[in-house]
């Protein structure tokens, strides 16, 4: 129950700091913000009010939600403050400073960990015997550049790779001594998973703490970068929902991991936040991606999508999130029946 405590808890900061850039945002930009609470919107267990803002905790405690004036409804006078009546520059920044705050949580504390770290390099340390990459050629000291012509920066962008093409046929492009060879072979299975039978080389890395943090900045940035291109390519394969998770999943896996010790809990909790920062920016209403696409619409095209509008897109999306939620809801309880969300497990 304490682990499943952590998780729930992980899941709810990590939806709270994204709610929490919309409000600083808005609130730096001038632009009156009506409610901010901690906890989904429903009944609350108090609130208070400072100028224009009521603050307070709901009983529904999971993430938080900000309300700001006049979000989807024209403004009634050239001189109202609402969101809706805002010039798109504007629009934007507010949208984007959610993901931000994610991307941001996960730079703090990354941080922590990146002053001495071991990094898994795509350099291979050993190949084992009797394995597909024993008998295809690949020698230690190899270093995986691509996999069937896609590259490779990260062993975990390798290991993803792999794992979800068991029995398939790949082609490992390896730097060897300067020159490039390229290796084809037929990928093996274990425990039901891609598997060719290497190891990767480890690098021991030491830093101070303003070079940790500068650094997490751009390691954070290249792990955002690498979620978007995995992203990408498990749409185009067509199994993005197989390993996608939902509310339920996510408290799960952070639950597991929590007990491998409060680093491990740290980690992903930083990593569940720039995933949940990056997925924000699909481009479909009503996530962040969906709205950023419309208010950089307005502000090509100098024009303001009406209300009415509006209002028909958020709801085509708002179902469209709903079936999604409640496919997500049903795989995730599936997995925990089954036990197979632990595959989900970094």
């Amino acid at each position: 129950m304490t682990f499943i405590v952590l998780g729930i808890l992980a899941i709810s900061l990590i939806a709270f700091i994204h709610e929490f850039g919309h409000f600083c945002a808005a609130k730096l930009l001038g632009l009156p913000v009506e409610e901010f609470f901690l906890g989904l919107p429903g009944p609350k267990i108090f609130s208070f009010r400072i100028g224009e803002t009521t603050y307070g905790i709901s009983w529904i405690l999971f993430g938080g939600y900000v309300k700001i004036r006049g979000e989807f409804e024209e403004a009634e006078n050239k001189d109202d403050k609402t969101f809706f009546s805002q010039p798109a520059w504007k629009k934007i920044i507010i949208v984007l400073a959610g993901p931000f705050m994610n991307y941001l949580l996960a730079v703090v504390i990354f941080s922590f960990f990146l002053t001495h770290t071991y990094v898994l390099t795509t350099t291979i340390r050993e190949v084992l015997p009797g394995t597909v990459a024993e008998k295809a050629g690949i020698q230690p000291g190899d270093k995986i550049l691509a996999v069937d012509g896609r590259k490779v920066s990260e062993w975990s962008e390798l290991v993803l790779i792999i794992r979800d093409k068991p029995g398939e046929k790949v082609t490992l492009e390896v730097l060897r001594g300067g020159e490039r060879i390229k290796f084809n072979l037929k990928v093996g299975k274990k425990e039901g998973h891609g598997f060719i039978g290497i190891s990767p080389k480890v690098i021991e890395e030491r830093r101070s703490y303003p070079q940790a943090l500068l650094y997490s900045f751009w390691i954070t940035a290249v792990s955002a970068y690498n979620m978007v291109k995995l992203i990408i390519y498990f749409i185009a394969q067509g199994k993005f929902l197989k390993y996608a998770a939902g509310p339920v999943g996510g408290v799960a896996i952070t639950a597991e991991v929590a007990k491998m010790g409060w680093q491990a809990y740290a980690n992903i909790v930083a990593a569940l936040s720039l995933v949940i920062g990056v997925v924000n920016l699909i481009p479909i209403l009503p996530a962040d991606g969906g709205r950023l696409l419309l208010h950089i619409f307005e502000g090509i095209t100098r024009k303001r999508i009406k209300p009415e509008r509006l209002a028909f897109l958020q709801t085509i999306g708002f179902v469209l999130f709903g079936m999604l939620f409640i496919y997500l809801l049903f795989q995730d309880i599936t997995r925990l029946y089954t036990g197979s969300w632990k595959e989900l497990v970094p």
